[in-house]
């Protein structure tokens, strides 16, 4: 675990598949990062993982990424550009002033999960499309 001057804010190193539940459910924002130019169909995977625990997202990737559609279209979190640190600082800023919002976008999450990335809606998209 590394720490600085901030009190409110953990990182961890990676941490093992079997402790995922744990520590999913110690945070109130997910971070997912993915690397610049990365559009299309690419999105990390714990993107889902966090949605399923019912956590909101923090994004750093490009506006116009798959990510950043996705939080934008189910209203689950915020994306900012990894060339824009200011910008991170401010939307951190903001979570932290505005936290009472966080079990609602974290309700919405869950439910995108449920509704739009489950095993089941993508066999009943599956069914929808052969049948």
């Amino acid at each position: 675990m590394r720490q600085g001057n901030v009190q409110n804010l953990t990182l961890l190193d990676p941490r093992p598949r079997h402790e995922q539940a744990e520590f999913l459910n110690a945070c109130d924002i997910g971070l997912v990062t993915l690397v610049k130019g990365m559009y299309g169909a690419a999105m990390p995977s714990k993107t889902y993982n966090i949605m399923a625990a019912g956590k909101p997202l923090l994004a750093i990737t490009d506006d116009d990424s798959e990510l950043a559609r996705v939080i934008d279209e189910d209203q689950i979190g915020w994306h900012v550009s990894a060339e824009k640190p200011g910008e991170l600082a401010a939307t951190l800023q903001n979570i932290f002033a505005n936290r009472e919002m966080l079990c609602s976008i974290g309700l919405r999450a869950r439910r995108a999960a449920e509704q739009k990335y489950s095993i089941e809606s993508a066999l009943q998209n599956y069914l929808k499309v052969l049948c």
